[in-house]
């Protein structure tokens, strides 16, 4: 996608995954994601929980009286993710998700 630096979501789609800008864009990085696939599932949590606006204390408490889960009781809920990669940003826009934000003209 030439000259675009950043997807806006379109206001009825929700992405809680994505930390959205106050004008609900998000940059394009080249940036690798840094992090691990072992707290992913805690990822994938903390974004449902962002989303459905849970109490994320509570939601550990309830997590922590299944042993399996008990490990998430004491993390703090991850941020979401700041940027897109170039393909996922095509992905958006060529579903709909959201429109491109192209660089201002050079002066």
């Amino acid at each position: 996608m030439k000259h675009v630096i950043a997807v806006r979501i379109r206001p009825n789609v929700v992405l809680p995954e994505l930390e959205l800008g106050p004008d609900r864009s998000v940059p394009i990085s080249d940036a690798p994601d840094t992090r691990t696939s072992g707290d992913a599932l805690w990822r994938k949590l903390a974004a449902v929980i962002r989303a459905l606006r849970l109490d994320g204390d509570e939601v550990r408490r309830r997590l922590s009286r299944d042993p399996r889960y008990a490990a998430y009781e004491g993390l703090e809920l991850p941020p979401g993710r700041r940027f897109v990669t170039e393909d996922e940003a095509r992905r958006l826009v060529a579903l709909g998700l959201a429109d491109p934000v192209h660089a201002p003209p050079a002066a």
